[in-house]
């Protein structure tokens, strides 16, 4: 009888504490010569995924992090062959080098051109200045915690984005920008020539990936060299033939080690036949660039028709939003880092998200989220938990990847051939992610968006009302490349997480 060895892969999407983002992505993560990945073959990808995870016939809160599970199928991808690789790549819209995925990696560092200052936007009247690092240009020039930047070149800045943008554009000279500010200690608006500095932040989504590996298998050295490459992964021996547990033990404290607020990886399916196991493990904390009140009581009305008090967020403000001819609205919600956003899809009444979600395609959703436009808004929406465990062998299976699965599966790029040796006959066993995302009035935990507030000086018009008081989408973007990071749909806020 063939006998197959189990490579299983887990995937974990998990939030951490602010000091465990220190695994985001090191500069060598952006050393590569190969074109980037395309985030429209990657959105496509994460609304596939939630289409399966989340069907029209079913009820229920769902998350999941797309980006998780296209790292760890490319991971497998690399030590397949022949079709089972190809079939994979072809499933997973995965790009034929895994070095690509790093371009568009939302855990990369960033550096841009900037003013090097913390500040947030004054609901209606440019930017208000928080901290201004000593001995800095911007300090040099005279700017001030409590100062207002108003415009840069006379491009008015009333969202982060839009001064970035215009110090990036006004700066790329060399030369100083100049910008008329409101000084709070004066009382006046002056102008100022402050000279831009290279800006490197790091990002609020971190990553880590890791390959587990039984004791004595002859790994191909191309395998290796991949991890390390393309995934800056660990390759570390543990005895799953003895010792099952014991090694499950050691993956479960691995990912957790970076804070206590990891959840635990489901490694249930690891037992004497697993020979391998890849994990990706990625973390998004960040606070909304304007908090929320305290919640309070609001109704909402569930997939079931039910109508229940829930705990709501409520605020009225400068968000980006937009309706669709069908009835349909998205609006987003921006985060202090400016660069991720919380994006709200509500269907129309009566209407499901999920057929909302099977109505996206990459560029439908790209689309849409681009025409959102600035407005003032009445936005609501309850203040949520969700956690999803997802084995994803048969949604896979769904999407394409069918070999791998099978007795006829080809990892034959993973290990040294010795003729005869049982080990060479190896399949995917089982893929598995944990996933949760909370939403607080204060920001969110494990994925979250936000959008930049634009400030104006005309007279306001009534605001719009954005009430997700209803089943909706969510998504997590990366606003500097579209990328989807995490997703999902809420039925119900008063589930437990």
């Amino acid at each position: 009888m063939l006998e197959i060895r189990r490579i299983v892969a887990v995937m974990i999407a998990m939030a951490v504490a602010p000091s465990a983002l220190a695994l985001a992505a090191d500069p060598a993560r952006m050393r590569t010569a190969d074109p980037p990945a395309s985030v429209a073959d990657r959105n496509a990808f994460a609304l596939a995924l939630l289409s399966r995870l989340a069907p029209a016939s079913e009820a229920g809160n769902v998350v999941v992090s797309p980006q998780g599970v296209s790292r760890v199928l490319a991971m497998a991808a690399e030590g397949a062959s022949g079709e089972t690789a190809a079939e994979i790549r072809r499933a997973g819209r995965l790009p034929a080098s895994a070095r690509s995925l790093d371009l568009i990696d939302p855990a990369r560092p960033r550096s841009r051109l900037g003013l090097n200052v913390r500040a947030v936007p004054n609901d209606g009247y440019g930017l208000k200045v928080q901290e201004v690092p000593a001995g800095s240009p911007a300090a040099k020039a005279g700017l001030a915690p409590g100062d207002l930047i108003l415009t840069v070149e006379d491009r008015p800045v009333r969202s982060l984005a839009a001064l970035r943008d215009a110090v990036e554009a006004a700066g790329a000279g060399g030369r100083p920008v100049r910008t008329r500010i409101y000084a709070f200690g004066s009382g006046k608006v002056v102008e100022i020539a402050i000279q831009p500095e290279a800006v490197s932040t790091p990002s609020p989504y971190a990553a880590r990936d890791a390959a587990f590996v039984q004791r004595g298998l002859a790994i191909r050295p191309e395998f290796r060299a991949a991890l390390d490459r393309a995934f800056h992964a660990p390759l570390i021996s543990l005895d799953f033939a003895s010792d099952p547990r014991g090694a499950a033990g050691e993956i479960v404290r691995f990912a957790t080690s970076a804070g206590d607020a990891t959840p635990r990886p489901d490694v249930s399916a690891i037992d004497a036949s697993t020979r391998l196991v890849l994990l990706d493990a990625v973390a998004f904390e960040a606070e909304w660039q304007h908090p929320f009140p305290p919640d309070s009581p609001a109704p909402f009305t569930g997939a079931d028709g039910r109508r229940t008090e829930v705990p709501t967020l409520r605020r009225t403000g400068r968000y980006a939003m937009a309706s669709s001819p069908d009835g349909s609205m998205l609006a987003e919600i921006p985060y202090v880092d400016d660069s991720f956003s919380f994006v709200l899809a509500l269907p129309t009444e009566g209407k499901s998200p999920r057929a909302l979600i099977a109505s996206l395609s990459a560029d439908a959703f790209d689309s849409r989220r681009r025409a959102l436009k600035p407005r003032r808004v009445d936005l609501q929406l309850p203040r949520f938990g969700v956690a999803s465990t997802h084995r994803l062998n048969a949604p896979l299976a769904a999407m394409g990847v069918t070999l791998a699965f099978s007795p006829r599966a080809d990892f034959s790029n993973l290990v040294a051939r010795q003729p005869g040796d049982a080990l060479d006959r190896l399949a995917l066993g089982s893929v598995v992610q944990s996933a949760y995302l909370k939403v607080t009035p204060r920001g969110t935990r494990a994925g979250a968006a936000t959008t930049a507030a634009v400030v104006t000086l005309d007279a306001e018009a009534e605001p719009v009302a954005f009430h997700a008081d209803r089943p909706f989408a969510f998504f997590l973007v990366d606003r500097r490349t579209g990328l989807i990071v995490f997703a999902g749909v809420l039925d119900d806020p008063a589930r437990p997480d």
